[in-house]
C-alpha cells in the first residue's frame, strides 16, 4: 500500500486588527494535512493546537464535533475547516540513482545490466523483458527457465542481471521496475552485434573460364550489423573494372566483362561491419 502521512493541525488565525481578547473577534479554524514533518511542528509550536491523529479521530466521534464544520466554538465564532486528503510523501518512496545503462555485447559474450535504487525500504526490485513481457525476477528470485540468466545484489540497492553467452534473440529491452503504486521503472536497451562471416554455400569457389566471356564473382556475409563487403586482387594490384583501372570494387558480386588474361589471379572478398574480426575469402580465377 502505499505510504502516506495524515498530519492534522488546527491553526487560530487572528483576522481582525484588534486585541485578540476583544470579544465577538472572527477566528478561523482550519484542519491541515501536511506533507512535510518540519511544516507541521512550526505551524503547531506556534499555535499550541496540534492534533494527534488520536485525538482528531476521538474529536470526530464525539457528538460535538462536526466534520463538516470543525470543531464546536463558542457563540460568536466562525469556523471554516478543510478536509483532510492523502497526499503521499516522495521522501518515502523508492528512487532510481541512475539511469540504466544501454549495454552493447558480442554474441557469446556474457552481459550485465545494472539497476541502482535508493531508499528501496520493503519495496521489491523486479526485472522484466519488454518485447515479450517476460519476468525474469523477483526481489531476490529468479522467474525465468532461461539457465543463463541469473541475478546479483549489493547492499539491497544495486540490483544486477547476468545473461550468460548472449544470443541474438536477446536483443531488446529490459525493464528494472519497483512495485510502488503507481509503479516505478527505468529500461535499458541491450544490443548484441555479431561478426561478420562468409556464407559459403551461397559464396563462388574457384572458377575457370574461356578469355573474352564475362564472368560474376558472389560473396555473400552475415553478421550484425549488415557486413560491408568489398573485393580486390590479392596481390594488391590494380585491374580493369568497367573500363577503369582501379583497386577495390564494393558490393557482394564481382562482375568482369570481358575477361582477359590480365585478369587472372586471386581476388578476396573482404566482410566487415566494425565488429572484430573482419573475414576475408580466397577465390582464384582462372582464364584459359
Amino acid at each position: 500500500m502505499t505510504p502516506f502521512i495524515h498530519l492534522y493541525c488546527v491553526i487560530w488565525i487572528e483576522l481582525l486588527t484588534g486585541c485578540c481578547t476583544t470579544t465577538g473577534e472572527l477566528i478561523v479554524q482550519l484542519a491541515f494535512l501536511l506533507s512535510s514533518p518540519a511544516t507541521y511542528k512550526k505551524f503547531c509550536v506556534k499555535y499550541e493546537l496540534c492534533f494527534t491523529v488520536a485525538e482528531f479521530e476521538y474529536e470526530r466521534a464525539t457528538s460535538e464535533f462536526n466534520p463538516l464544520m470543525g470543531r464546536e466554538l463558542p457563540t460568536g465564532q466562525n469556523v471554516v475547516s478543510v478536509a483532510p486528503i492523502e497526499v503521499p510523501d516522495e521522501s518515502m518512496y523508492p528512487r532510481f540513482a541512475e539511469p540504466i545503462p544501454n549495454v552493447t555485447v558480442t554474441v557469446g559474450r556474457d552481459a550485465l545490466l545494472a539497476c541502482v535504487v535508493d531508499n528501496l525500504r520493503g519495496f521489491k526490485v523486479a526485472w522484466v523483458r519488454m518485447d515479450t513481457q517476460t519476468i525474469l525476477s523477483i526481489h531476490h528470485n529468479i522467474i525465468t527457465q532461461n539457465a543463463r540468466i541469473s541475478l546479483s545484489y549489493n547492499d539491497h540497492r544495486s540490483w544486477y542481471l547476468h545473461i550468460k553467452n548472449v544470443q541474438e534473440v536477446d536483443r531488446g529491452w529490459y525493464m528494472c521496475q519497483v512495485n510502488t503504486d503507481p509503479m516505478r521503472s527505468r529500461k535499458g536497451y541491450l544490443q548484441v552485434v555479431v561478426p561478420p562471416s562468409i556464407i559459403d554455400n551461397m559464396t563462388s569457389t574457384d572458377m575457370v573460364v574461356r578469355e573474352g566471356s564475362d564472368v560474376t564473382l558472389v560473396c555473400r556475409a552475415s553478421g550484425y550489423p549488415e557486413p560491408y563487403v568489398m573485393w580486390r586482387r590479392e596481390d594488391g594490384q590494380d585491374f580493369n573494372y568497367n573500363g577503369e583501372s582501379v583497386s577495390v570494387v564494393d558490393g557482394e558480386t564481382l562482375t568482369i566483362t570481358k575477361v582477359s588474361r590480365l585478369h587472372m589471379g586471386a581476388y578476396l572478398c573482404i566482410a566487415s561491419n566494425g565488429v572484430p574480426p573482419s573475414i576475408s575469402k580466397r577465390i582464384m580465377l582462372m582464364v584459359q
